[in-house]
């Protein structure tokens, strides 16, 4: 019985550092689900000159959870017809994004579909610049800080069982 208790202490230990592993893949993938978005985007407006809703719709069943649903969101209030705000804009940002990222990723959103095309190609190419710095970091990271929290928490769940028996 005792075993059943300290291996479900060590791999309750184990999950937690899984979650936080999770976490900072999570944000590398929205980073980079992003980037993909907005090479998709810049084709689209630039041969196809298609609206941003189908882009939408075609482009955004493949990307991570936290990014899909936030382009789903906007394209709801989009499609809404109802006036896109920064207040409306930051509603729907993932919640886990900091301060800096927060603003670069509204900023995007705010601002697409308020240009003719050539002016439209030139913020996305801005833009894409500044979320691949932000990716970048979040690769960063995820090599340094989730692998040590992981390895962390392994090691916290080897030392319990072992002060335990």
């Amino acid at each position: 019985m005792q075993f059943f208790l300290l291996g479900g202490i060590f791999m309750g230990f184990t999950l937690c550092g899984v979650y936080l592993w999770r976490a900072y893949l999570t944000r590398r993938r929205f980073f980079s689900d992003t980037i993909t978005f907005m090479g998709y985007l810049g084709i689209e407006i630039a041969f196809s000159k298609n609206q941003i809703g189908l882009v939408i719709e075609r482009y955004g069943a493949g990307f991570c959870e936290p990014f899909r649903n936030m382009i789903t969101a906007y394209k709801q209030i989009m499609d809404s017809r109802a006036d896109i705000t920064r207040d409306g804009i930051n509603e729907i940002l993932w919640k886990r994004l900091r301060p800096d990222e927060r603003v670069v990723v509204a900023d995007l959103l705010y601002n697409l579909g308020r240009h003719a095309c050539a002016q439209e190609e030139k913020k996305l190419r801005t833009k894409n610049v500044e979320i691949a710095r932000l990716h970048e970091r979040a690769i960063g990271e995820m090599r340094s800080r989730a692998s040590i929290y992981l390895k962390l928490c392994i090691i916290l769940g080897i030392g319990v069982v072992i002060l335990l028996l």
